[in-house]
């Protein structure tokens, strides 16, 4: 990953009929830039309005839950944070 942020990880994920192994990507709570604790209001707020070299964050979100429902993936929670994101 670009600043380190992320740190690649094999898990087990279940795909409705059988287990699989698959790499994630985890983020380095150890690292400087990672934001401990915080409120789902600032997190909503920070992915809306944040931006870098590589585009917006919102962006970044939005294309992720897509590709993850093109798969047939539905995280509720990153569901929500689309939803409370756009709505800003």
């Amino acid at each position: 990953m670009v600043v380190a942020c992320y740190v690649p990880r094999w898990v087990k994920v279940f795909d409705g009929t059988q287990q699989l192994e698959a790499i994630a990507f985890v983020i380095n709570r150890l690292h400087p830039n990672y934001a401990h604790n915080l409120s789902l209001d600032t997190t909503v707020n920070s992915i809306a309005t944040a931006s870098g070299q590589l585009g917006s964050c919102a962006d970044y979100l939005i294309q992720t839950v897509n590709a993850l429902m093109m798969a047939g993936i539905k995280d509720k929670h990153l569901l929500l944070l689309r939803d409370q994101v756009v709505a800003k």
